[in-house]
């Protein structure tokens, strides 16, 4: 990438809607939400695992997915600050292919130059996008996803908008040279995009 733009994790975290919480109190997703932005990912995959029992394997639900995605971003933190192994990575995260995942609030872009932290639309036109979410200091991608959508999005709509963009988990892969400058991919099939709670 030859520009980056880094948005504080916490700012982008904290556009993330909980109001549709059945579940899980607001007070505890805000908590939640917190644990990742200050990168106490440890504490966050606990969290993360502990609301995720709640939930049936065949649960589709928003707040499931949200915390699907906030699992597997927080023990990619993990990987990246040497407090768990690639192998430890791949194992646990094999569990969540088929799996719906969310990724909460990030604003869209539609530069040639894709930035951390944002969701690049390849086009105004498009089926396919793209994020690197990195860690604040920008040392290491977390997570690589790229989406295929389930239909064409007019992109010009998401533009200066805080989205959340998700689907079902089609492969999940790990730095195969388990070098720290990225931790892993995932690919995201019959995906969407979506504003305000609506998709």
């Amino acid at each position: 990438m030859n520009r980056i733009v880094l948005l504080p994790l916490w700012m982008i975290l904290a556009t993330c809607s909980v109001s549709f919480s059945q579940k899980i109190p607001k007070t505890q997703w805000d908590s939640l939400l917190k644990t990742v932005g200050q990168e106490d990912f440890r504490s966050s995959a606990v969290q993360a695992e502990k609301y995720l029992l709640s939930f049936t394997k065949d649960d589709r639900s928003l707040e499931k997915a949200l915390l699907v995605y906030i699992d597997i971003f927080s023990h990619s933190g993990m990987t990246a600050a040497k407090q768990e192994t690639f192998e430890e990575l791949k194992q646990h995260l094999e569990l969540y292919i088929g799996q719906q995942a969310v990724l909460p609030g990030f604003p869209v872009s539609i530069s040639e130059a894709p930035d951390f932290n944002k969701i690049h639309l390849y086009d105004t036109d498009t089926t396919t996008g793209f994020i690197a979410a990195s860690n604040a200091k920008a040392t290491s991608v977390l997570c690589f996803c790229f989406f295929s959508f389930k239909k064409k999005l007019n992109t010009v709509e998401f533009l200066g908008r805080s989205v959340e963009a998700g689907g079902t988990i089609e492969k999940i892969e790990v730095n195969p040279k388990k070098s720290l400058d990225w931790i892993l991919r995932l690919t995201i099939k019959n995906a969407y995009i979506f504003k305000d709670e609506k998709r």
